[in-house]
């Protein structure tokens, strides 16, 4: 499963008829997913045990693995790559380069402790890519190029899936609550800009789950209709902008069990 199991991630609704997803009208939801199609205006109530289906950060193996796995049982999740930069492909995030760095070095790539993690994420982002770099020293730069490209899905790959929906994780890899409000207003522009390119819809998730209210605050007022977290967020966030994930572990029989097919998304 790879950086699939990882990064895939849930939403649980347990509502009544009355309730709504606060995602784009153009939302149907069949018995135990959402399903976010490009066409179709009427929203719908949730049903019962219903689940949108995420995954961040636009790897290869979504298109390899998760999306032929999800096809066949009926989901179409909802997908949040970063934008690509000059050469079609998104920027390093700091934690896969730093994976990805230790592994050509022949080093332990395991997960780094959260102690360092939190020591790491904070900081700019600049000063997060020399941190990492000075974990597996020289490597040169056109490998680490061609590793990227290897990792993630190109601009006109992302621009071709037909088996998910398209969202957002910004530009750079990085919290957007360290961003000053010019660089965080510019990244949420240029995000919606892609996404009415490609056709995607107008809904985010925030790098590493980080959110606060100002910054809820400035993705609802240039014009997004939700956004998704991995923590809890302050009373003060509109649910619409603090959709809270589960992340599913890296185990395929796991996973399966949770998104199982019905009647009515297996059709």
């Amino acid at each position: 499963m790879g950086r699939f199991g990882q990064r895939l991630g849930v939403h649980a609704a347990n509502g009544g008829d009355g309730q709504k997803s606060g995602l784009d009208p153009r939302c149907a939801l069949p018995a135990r997913t959402f399903d976010v199609p490009t066409s179709g205006r009427e929203a719908r109530s949730l049903p019962e045990n219903a689940l949108l289906v995420t995954i961040d950060d636009g790897y290869r193996d979504l298109q390899d693995i998760a999306l032929p796995m999800l096809s066949q049982v009926g989901i179409k999740p909802v997908i949040f790559p970063r934008l690509p930069v000059a050469d079609g492909y998104p920027a390093w995030a700091p934690l896969d380069l730093l994976y990805v760095g230790r592994a050509l070095n022949g080093a332990d790539s395991a997960v780094p402790s959260l102690e360092w993690r939190e020591c790491l994420l904070p900081l700019p982002l600049e000063e997060q890519l020399m941190m990492v770099r000075k974990q597996f020293g020289n490597i040169p730069e056109e490998v680490l190029s061609a590793e990227r490209k290897r990792l993630y899905l190109s601009d006109q790959e992302l621009r071709s899936l037909s088996t998910a929906t398209v969202g957002t994780h910004g530009i750079e890899h990085i919290r957007w609550t360290t961003l000053d409000a010019n660089t965080l207003d510019e990244t949420l522009r240029r995000s919606l800009r892609w996404l009415e390119e490609i056709g995607g819809l107008p809904i985010a998730a925030y790098p590493d789950g980080a959110c606060s209210t100002d910054v809820a605050a400035r993705v609802a007022a240039m014009g997004f209709q939700a956004a998704f977290t991995l923590n809890s967020t302050p009373s003060s966030v509109p649910s619409a902008y603090a959709v809270r994930r589960i992340v599913m572990p890296d185990n395929p029989e796991y996973i399966a069990k949770v998104i199982k097919p019905t009647k009515e998304n297996a059709a």
